[in-house]
């Protein structure tokens, strides 16, 4: 059974948008997401009563201490889930990424961004509370982040044999199937904007435009906004992308309207 709980909602939001690219990279689609609105916590529910370490299937490792080789592993990549292999069935129409770092965990998750605590022991793996942002998507992009989230809570095994391959195996015969990407250069390349974040939903780009961002290798970052082009730059450190203020032309355009 899974519990759910609102949080407040933060006094100010950022609202970027979301960008689909125009390419894939095998069973994993490259993307960036969107940022925090409102969260949701979905986790395991418990009876009352402490919990320990053996509930949530391993321990955290002690401060100071090195990290496992199967810690490693998790920590090496983002990870990018491979739809036809994974139990349940979950939509491929948008892409869902996992990370780790030292008992922390984030990713997308088809419409929405969430974050939990995870924890190692040998090839055992307990998923602790997820909190997600809440924002509306398409009817089939919810439908695929639920069962996502639901799936992701009950793993107990993990698998990193092949060092780009990640398995996540539980209870209910949930099977997750993940590849490496590496950020870095996961972001390289032109993207087509398709919904932006307006704080409480997700709206489409004016109707007859198609805004597209391309990030060059050399940092540079250019933008068609569909009248006007723009140019900045960009560096990703630490699993976070910055782009510094961009210059734009100045034409004015009569279609489409705004």
């Amino acid at each position: 059974m899974t519990g759910i709980r609102l949080l407040d909602r933060p006094t100010s939001e950022r609202k970027p948008a979301m960008f689909h690219p125009l390419r894939s990279v095998g069973n994993a689609t490259r993307f960036f997401g969107v940022a925090v609105a409102a969260l949701v916590v979905v986790g395991t529910a418990t009876s009352c009563g402490d919990s320990s370490d053996d509930d949530k299937g391993g321990t955290t490792t002690p401060p100071g201490a090195p990290p496992s080789d199967v810690e490693q592993s998790l920590q090496a990549h983002q990870w990018m889930l491979v739809f036809d292999e994974t139990v349940p069935e979950i939509s491929s129409a948008a892409p869902v990424s996992l990370s780790f770092d030292k008992g922390l965990l984030s990713g997308g998750s088809s419409c929405n961004t969430y974050r939990g605590t995870y924890s190692v022991e040998d090839t055992t793996i307990g998923i602790g509370e997820l909190a997600s942002t809440e924002m509306a998507c398409d009817p089939e992009l919810m439908d695929a982040e639920q069962r996502y989230l639901a799936a992701l809570v009950e793993v107990t095994d993990v698998d990193v044999t092949d060092p780009e391959r990640l398995v996540l195996s539980g209870r209910d015969d949930v099977r997750l199937t993940f590849e490496a990407q590496d950020l870095d250069t996961a972001v390289e390349g032109a993207w087509t904007i398709t919904s932006v974040n307006t704080g409480d939903a997700l709206g489409s780009p004016i109707e007859g435009t198609e805004p597209t961002l391309t990030f060059e290798a050399d940092g540079t970052l250019g933008v068609d906004a569909g009248c006007n082009a723009m140019s900045t730059r960009w560096s990703i450190e630490n699993g976070s992308i910055s782009i510094d203020a961009p210059q734009s032309t100045m034409m004015a355009c009569e279609e489409p309207a705004g």
